[in-house]
C-alpha cells in the first residue's frame, strides 16, 4: 500500500518553501545545469554544457529609485541583476523616470512574494512605456529553448512580458523569441523567428489564458519546427500556426515588458505590457521530460515545481526526488517515502522481496518492475522467472516482439520467447500461432498471396460490403458524379461502373486559397463510407470543406442506390464536420452501452479553411468524429481532437470497447498523433505521438495514411499503411500491430515507386474477399495481399 499524504524527499521534511525550494533551485541552477552532479543529462547536442543563460527573481538583484515626484513610485525598478551568473541584467534605458515598472513588496496573490508591476501604458510612444532591456554578457543560441514565466497578464491585446532576440530596434528587434498576448485579449501564443529576428516565423497557435498569475512555460524546437505551451504544467496542446526551422542569430538582447524590442517609439497601443512579474527562466535547451518525478531525468518537473512551490500555485508539477540516499542502500530516499514497506534509514529492506516474485525491491526498482505485483507486465509471468530463467524482460509482455506473449511462447507454444521467429520460416511466432500453422515446424508455414493491378483514382475510397463484394468509389468531376465498381469475386474480376449520385451545390464562401478555386468549388465531393452493420446499408456521405446535407445509401450490397438528407450538427466550436474521403471509413461499434452506434472520423476546417485570415491557417484545424445513434439521419460531433493542426484521421474499436483514434500531424514535423476514447467516440483522452509510425513526407505536413482492424474476436490485430520514409510520397509501406496500435513489430513495403495517400480494407469471412486485405493508392493502383504475404520476413 503506498503512503498518502505530500511526500516531501528526506532531509527537507520540515524546511518547506524558503529552505527547500531555495535548495532545489541552487542545485539546478549550480549543478543540474552545468553537469556537475547530473552530467550530460540536460544535452541534447552534445558538448553544450550551457543550461540556464537568464534568471529574473523580483526577490533578488531588483534595483530600486523613488520617483513618487517625477511621475513614478517611490520604488521604482530601475535595473533587475541577472542570477544565472551570466551577467545578462536589464534595466532601464529611457531617461523618463515614468517609464519604470515598481516593484510590489508583498503580492497575496502569490504568497506573499514580490514582483513587478507594468501598468500597461502604452500609445505611440516607447517614452511612456514601462519596459527593462539588456544586452547580453554573451550572445547565445536559442533555437531550442525552455522558457518559464511566473507572470499574470492583464485582458489585453497584443501585449508582451518577455522578448530576446538579435538585435534591438523597432524595425526588426519585434522579432526573436517571446511570449505574448495574442490578438485575442484572453488568449495567448510564443513566437520564434529566424534569422535577424524578422524572418520566417515558428508561431503558436492562441489558446485561453485568464488574468491571474500562472506558472507559463513555453518549450520551443526550431530545427523540428516544434513548439510546446504549458499552463501550471498543463500542456495546452497548442501546436504550431506558423512552422518555420529557420535558425535564429544568436541572442544578444533581452527586453522584460513592451512588446518586441525597442529603441524608439513605436505605433499604435501595442508597444506596452501590462501585469506582473515574478519570476523568469530561459534555458537554451529542451529541458528532459520523462513524466517522472525524479530529478535526474525529469528537471523540467523540477523547476516547474519549484515555481509552482515557491509561489504558492496550484498545478500539476510534483515535487521532484531528489539524489539522496541516507540509508546507501541504492534507492533514492524519495522512492523510499512512496512505500509503506520502504524506510530510508534501513538498508536492509532493499534486499527484500515485497512481492514474492523472486527479485529484491532494489532489482525491481532498477528493472522499474513493480516491487508490489508479482507479474509486471500482467503477461502471466512472475517477474523473477523471466529475468532470471527466461532472461525476458519482466516489464514487456513481448520481449521478442513477434506477436504471441512470453507467457504462451514458453508454456503453450514451446517457442523461443527471445527469438521472433524460432523455426527460421520467415514468419513470426506469433503470426503462426494467429494462423493456425506450427512455429516450430519450418515445412508447415501460410501461404503468402500478392498481387496489384492500375487503378486510375484522383480522390476515392474502398470497402468490404456484407456480402463480401469488394467496392472501389471515386469521383467523377466533369458530370459531378459519384461512382462505384464493385468485384464479386474477391478482387479477381470487376463489374461496371454504377452511379451511386450526384454532387451537390453547398451553400456558404469557403476558402479563399487558390487551391480551391475552380468550378468544382462550392460543390460535394465524394466523402468517407461507413458500412452499418446492424442493417448491411452502405452509406457514403458527400463533403468539402464542409459537409453537404446528404449521403448516400445503399441496401443491397451496393448495387443500387439512393440519395437522403442528413443532419450534421455543428461542434462546440459551431463548426461542421467534414466527413471526407482523406479520412478513414467509419465503422459500427460491437461493444459497450452504444453498441450499434455508427462511427464516423472527420476533420474541421475553422472558418472552412482560411476564409478571413488571408492564409492557410492550418493549425487552427483540427481531426474529431461524428457518430449516428439513429441509423446515419442525425450526426452529433466529438469534441475535437486534442491537439490543433491535425487532419485526415482513421478510427477502429478494440476488443475492449476502446476508440483508437490515428491522425495525420498536418503542421508540425514528428510521426503519427493517437488518441483514445472511452466513451464511445464523444471524447478524446491520452494524446501524443506515436514512436514507430511516420507521417510523411514532408516531415511538417505529413501524409493521409490508412488504417484498418483485422477480424479477430480475441486480438486486436491492426494494419496502417503510409509511404516510405523518403523525401517524396512514394514506396508504400504497410505495418501490423497485434496489440491494439501499442507496438507495431512488422512492416513491409507493398511498392516502390509512386503511392501518395492510401485506403485499406479487410475482407469478410465466407465470402471470396476472405483473408484478403485490400489497399488503394492514389497513384492509380490497388494491391490486394493476404496476412501471410506481409508477414513474410525477408530471406
Amino acid at each position: 500500500m503506498r503512503k498518502t499524504g505530500r511526500f516531501v524527499p528526506g532531509g527537507f521534511q520540515e524546511m518547506r518553501t524558503s529552505t527547500a525550494s531555495a535548495l532545489l533551485v541552487a542545485a539546478l541552477a549550480t549543478a543540474v545545469f552545468t553537469g556537475c552532479v547530473l552530467p550530460g543529462k540536460l544535452e541534447e547536442k552534445p558538448g553544450r554544457a550551457e543550461g540556464l543563460k537568464l534568471w529574473l527573481r523580483a526577490d533578488e538583484g531588483v534595483g530600486m529609485e523613488d520617483n513618487s515626484g517625477h511621475g513614478g513610485s517611490a520604488s521604482d525598478v530601475k535595473s533587475w541583476g541577472d542570477q544565472s551568473g551570466k551577467g545578462n541584467d536589464v534595466a532601464n534605458s529611457s531617461p523618463n523616470r515614468a517609464t519604470r515598472p515598481e516593484w510590489i513588496s508583498s503580492e497575496p496573490a502569490i504568497g506573499g512574494r514580490p514582483a513587478l508591476e507594468f501598468d500597461g501604458k502604452g500609445g505611440g510612444s516607447v517614452e511612456v512605456t514601462e519596459f527593462l532591456k539588456g544586452k547580453v554578457g554573451s550572445p547565445f543560441d536559442l533555437n531550442r529553448a525552455t522558457i518559464f514565466l511566473v507572470a499574470r497578464m492583464n485582458h489585453a491585446a497584443t501585449i508582451s512580458p518577455l522578448t530576446l532576440g538579435p538585435n534591438a530596434n523597432a524595425a526588426s528587434g519585434r522579432g526573436g523569441v517571446g511570449l505574448r498576448r495574442g490578438g485575442n485579449a484572453k488568449g495567448w501564443f510564443c513566437v520564434h523567428n529566424g534569422g535577424d529576428g524578422n524572418l520566417q516565423c515558428l508561431q503558436s497557435t492562441e489558446p485561453p489564458l485568464n488574468d491571474r498569475y500562472h506558472v507559463l512555460t513555453v518549450v520551443f524546437d526550431k530545427p523540428r519546427g516544434s513548439v510546446e505551451m504549458y499552463v501550471d504544467g498543463v500542456n495546452q496542446e497548442a501546436g504550431a500556426r506558423d512552422s518555420s526551422t529557420r535558425d535564429l542569430d544568436p541572442v544578444k538582447y533581452v527586453q522584460v515588458g513592451g512588446h518586441g524590442l525597442l529603441n524608439k517609439p513605436g505605433t499604435g497601443s501595442e508597444w506596452f505590457f501590462g501585469g506582473q512579474i515574478a519570476e523568469v527562466l530561459v534555458y537554451n535547451r529542451v529541458l528532459a521530460n520523462d513524466g517522472s518525478r525524479n530529478l535526474a531525468s525529469n528537471p523540467f518537473n523540477a523547476v516547474g515545481w519549484y515555481l509552482q512551490d515557491k509561489y504558492r500555485l496550484g498545478g500539476s508539477f510534483v515535487e521532484p526526488i531528489q539524489p539522496i540516499d541516507s540509508d546507501g542502500d541504492g534507492i533514492y530516499d524519495g522512492v523510499e517515502e512512496g512505500f509503506a514497506f520502504l524506510d530510508p534509514a534501513n538498508a536492509a529492506d532493499a534486499l527484500l522481496d515485497q512481492d514474492k516474485d523472486g527479485l529484491s525491491n532494489l532489482r525491481e526498482l532498477e528493472l522499474k518492475t513493480d516491487p508490489e505485483k508479482p507479474d509486471s507486465d500482467g503477461d502471466g509471468l512472475e517477474d523473477g522467472p523471466e529475468v532470471l530463467e527466461l532472461k525476458t524482460d519482466p516489464a514487456r509482455a513481448d520481449t521478442d516482439g513477434d506477436g504471441a506473449s512470453d507467457r504462451e511462447e514458453s508454456q503453450v507454444l514451446k517457442t523461443d520467447p527471445l527469438d521472433p521467429d524460432s523455426d527460421d520460416d520467415h514468419f513470426f511466432d506469433g503470426y503462426e500461432a494467429y494462423a493456425g500453422t506450427d512455429p516450430l515446424n519450418a515445412a508447415d508455414r501460410p501461404v503468402p498471396r500478392f498481387s496489384v493491378e492500375p487503378e486510375e483514382i484522383r480522390t476515392g475510397t474502398i470497402a468490404v460490403a456484407p456480402d463480401g463484394a469488394v467496392l472501389v468509389f471515386k469521383d467523377d468531376l466533369p458530370s459531378r458524379t459519384v461512382t462505384v465498381k464493385r468485384s464479386e469475386d474477391g478482387g479477381e474480376t470487376w463489374g461496371e461502373t454504377i452511379e451511386v449520385g450526384k454532387t451537390v451545390e453547398i451553400d456558404g464562401d469557403m476558402s479563399d486559397d487558390g487551391r480551391y478555386r475552380g468550378p468544382h468549388v462550392g460543390w460535394s465531393e465524394l466523402g468517407t463510407v461507413v458500412i452499418d452493420e446492424n442493417t448491411g446499408d452502405i452509406l457514403v456521405f458527400a463533403s468539402s470543406l464542409k459537409p453537404a446535407p446528404i449521403l448516400y445509401r445503399s441496401s443491397d450490397n451496393g448495387k443500387i442506390w439512393k440519395t437522403e438528407k442528413i443532419v450534421i450538427r455543428p461542434d462546440a466550436n459551431g463548426w461542421l464536420s467534414a466527413p471526407l474521403c482523406s479520412s478513414d471509413q467509419g465503422v459500427t461499434l460491437r461493444y459497450g452501452k452504444k453498441k450499434g452506434r455508427l462511427l464516423v472520423p472527420t476533420r474541421v476546417f475553422v472558418g472552412y479553411l482560411n476564409k478571413g485570415k488571408g492564409g492557410k491557417h492550418f493549425g487552427d484545424h483540427y481531426s474529431n468524429a461524428i457518430y449516428s445513434d439513429d441509423g446515419g439521419r442525425t450526426w452529433i460531433p466529438s469534441t475535437p481532437f486534442p491537439l490543433g493542426g491535425t487532419g485526415e484521421s482513421s478510427l477502429v474499436e478494440l476488443k475492449d470497447g476502446s476508440i483508437y483514434f490515428n491522425s495525420r500531424t498536418h503542421f508540425r514535423p514528428g510521426n503519427r498523433r493517437i488518441a483514445w476514447s472511452r466513451d464511445s467516440g464523444e471524447t478524446w483522452v491520452d494524446e501524443h505521438e506515436d514512436d514507430e509510425l511516420w507521417d510523411g513526407p514532408p516531415d511538417v505536413y505529413g501524409c493521409k495514411g490508412g488504417l484498418a482492424r483485422l477480424r479477430h474476436d480475441d486480438r486486436d490485430v491492426l494494419l496502417f499503411s503510409s509511404p516510405g520514409e523518403g523525401s517524396k510520397r512514394e514506396d508504400i509501406t504497410v505495418w501490423i500491430s497485434f496489440d491494439g496500435g501499442e507496438t507495431w513489430p512488422n512492416r513491409k513495403l507493398v511498392r516502390k515507386g509512386p503511392g501518395n495517400y492510401t485506403w485499406l480494407a479487410v475482407g469478410r469471412d465466407g465470402t471470396p474477399s476472405e483473408g484478403w486485405i485490400y489497399l488503394l493508392a492514389n497513384k492509380d493502383w490497388l494491391a490486394r495481399f493476404n496476412l501471410a504475404w506481409l508477414m513474410e520476413k525477408k530471406k
